[in-house]
């Protein structure tokens, strides 16, 4: 599953990883699939269409470090709806963290309630998706 995790980032994460080796992004993607903190999306062909990766500085909040998504599936809910998966599995998470810094390195970091994020306009489900550990 690693591998087939690094060849959809390679492909799809518009250079954002292009400086890091594929020995360590294995190695953050292995560790991250131990403990819990990295979701895979895929497609009813159980293609992988979106990743994430984050860490829980406290018990209270996430903070998103990374997000790759397949060009065909980026929308405006696909994040409200990964977190919203998240969130089912961590219910005590009350702040999201976020930070486009491969996009947009000058912007600040977005502190959200994750109530407030999800609100606009998300639902507790993916549909037609597949979220695996």
């Amino acid at each position: 599953m690693v591998k087939e995790i690094l060849e959809f980032i390679r492909k799809h994460d518009n250079g954002h990883f292009k400086p890091h080796t594929d020995e360590l992004l294995k190695l953050v993607i292995k560790k991250h699939l131990e403990y819990g903190t990295f979701m895979v999306i895929r497609n009813k062909k159980e293609e992988i269409v979106a990743v994430a990766r984050w860490n829980f500085p406290t018990d209270y909040v996430v903070h998103i470090l990374d997000v790759v998504v397949k060009k065909d599936y980026r929308k405006p809910l696909i994040l409200r709806q990964m977190l919203a998966v998240g969130i089912n599995k961590h219910p005590q998470v009350r702040t999201m963290i976020y930070e486009r810094l491969g996009k947009y390195p000058k912007r600040k970091r977005i502190v959200i309630s994750v109530d407030k994020f999800l609100k606009k306009e998300a639902t507790n489900e993916v549909k037609n998706e597949r979220v695996c550990k």
